[in-house]
């Protein structure tokens, strides 16, 4: 979990300085589908915790007299759909890998 809400910090203060979400979607995405792969027990709390770094590194960012649109925080809530999909993705992965070859 504590990885999880890293990565989350992570990429929500790479979000803060390059200002690009296409980066922040692949880094999300990159990272949910890691977690999916390590831990597929629980892949929607991993896309939760990964997510959810980029709107509150906006807020905290926002408390400091830095002002967003509407839509740069939308777009940032948006990045839960593709966490979902690469968490559950790393997940499904997995599982698939073990039954491949176990026998």
């Amino acid at each position: 979990m504590i990885l999880a809400v890293a990565f989350g910090a992570l990429i929500g203060y790479a979000q803060l300085r390059l200002g690009e979400l296409a980066i922040s979607a692949l880094l999300v995405a990159m990272a949910t589908m890691f977690l999916g792969a390590v831990r597929p027990r629980r892949p929607w709390l991993w896309a939760l915790l990964v997510a959810l770094g980029v709107p509150a590194a906006q807020f905290v960012a926002y408390l400091g007299r830095q002002h967003f649109t509407r839509g740069a925080i939308f777009g940032s809530l948006a990045l839960l759909a593709p966490a979902l999909v690469c968490a559950y993705g790393g997940a499904v992965g997995r599982k698939l890998v073990v039954e491949l070859f176990s026998k």
